[in-house]
């Protein structure tokens, strides 16, 4: 799973951690760019970015086919939207329970040198 995407806590966050690494490597890349890259319009890259709007399952899945998630990455994606949008409180606490064996499962994982080494030149650009 990737680095950002593992500590992020919310759609907005994964999304902004997305965005700078992006713009790490370009930059002059906008938030606008960035929109238009994921087919969202300014104002709801907005209000994702500011914790007042979702994604549809949909368009999660979109997203993840253009951003190239895996399917766990997928999944977490998912589940820290319904933790952070959902209305049924049965519907968060799975997700929460799913975001927790998620996040268990990484920090059980030892990264092999290559997978460290693509970390690091990840985190640096």
């Amino acid at each position: 799973m990737r680095t950002y995407l593992r500590f992020a806590t919310g759609l907005g966050e994964f999304l902004e951690s997305e965005y700078q690494h992006r713009k790490a490597k370009n930059p002059s890349y906008s938030y606008r760019a960035f929109g238009r890259d994921l087919k969202l319009s300014p104002s709801h890259l907005n209000g994702i970015l500011h914790k007042k709007a979702g994604l549809s399952h949909e368009r999660i899945s979109s997203l993840s086919s253009f951003l190239r998630l895996s399917e766990e990455e997928q999944d977490y994606l998912w589940a820290l939207t319904e933790q952070e949008f959902a209305k049924a409180k049965a519907v968060k606490k799975t997700a929460v329970q799913r975001l927790d064996a998620l996040r268990g499962k990484q920090k059980e994982r030892v990264l092999s040198s290559e997978e460290l080494e693509s970390v690091v030149i990840d985190c640096i650009g």
